[in-house]
C-alpha cells in the first residue's frame, strides 16, 4: 500500500508543479504512464496493481497506461501478475526471467512499454519501496 501513496504524492507533486498541463497535449498522446518495478513482491502484488489500476481509472484523463515489470523475482510474483494480467486487460505486464540488481534493464524494459509522455515510476522490493519518480520522454 506504501508505494501507492507515494506514487499518488508523486501524481500530485508534478500536476501542482506544472510537469503535467492538459492544455498542451499532443494529439492522441495522453501525458503519463503508471509504472512499477517489482521483483518479490508475492505478498504485496495483488494488492499493488489493485491500486495502480485504481489510480489510473481515477486519473484517466492524464494516464496513458499502467505497466508493471517483474525484475527477475524467485517467488510467486510472476505468476501471480499473469493472472492478474488476464484480470485487468488494460495493465501492461511483463515478467524478466534474470535480475541484474542494478533495475538498469528492468528500467529500459518498462520505457519501452510506456506510451505516456511523462512515466511515473515506482519500485518496491522485496517489502521495500525503493523510490518514486518522474521521468519525462523525450
Amino acid at each position: 500500500m506504501w508505494p501507492m501513496f507515494a506514487l499518488t504524492g508523486a501524481l500530485i507533486a508534478l500536476l501542482v508543479g506544472g510537469a503535467i498541463r492538459p492544455h498542451r497535449r499532443r494529439p492522441g498522446v495522453r501525458d503519463m504512464s503508471v509504472c512499477l518495478i517489482v521483483h518479490n513482491e508475492a505478498e504485496r502484488i495483488e494488492g499493488l496493481v489493485g491500486e495502480l489500476v485504481h489510480l489510473a481509472g481515477d486519473m484517466r484523463s492524464c494516464v496513458a497506461d499502467v505497466v508493471v515489470v517483474d525484475d527477475g523475482s524467485t517467488d510467486e510474483t510472476a505468476a501471480l501478475l499473469a493472472r492478474l494480467g488476464r484480470r485487468h486487460p488494460g495493465v501492461k505486464i511483463l515478467s524478466r526471467s534474470d535480475d541484474t540488481g542494478d533495475g538498469r534493464y528492468a528500467l529500459d524494459a518498462a520505457c519501452a512499454l510506456c506510451g505516456g509522455a511523462l512515466i511515473l515510476l515506482g519500485q518496491a522490493r522485496s517489502g521495500q519501496v525503493c523510490g518514486v519518480s518522474g521521468h519525462p520522454i523525450p
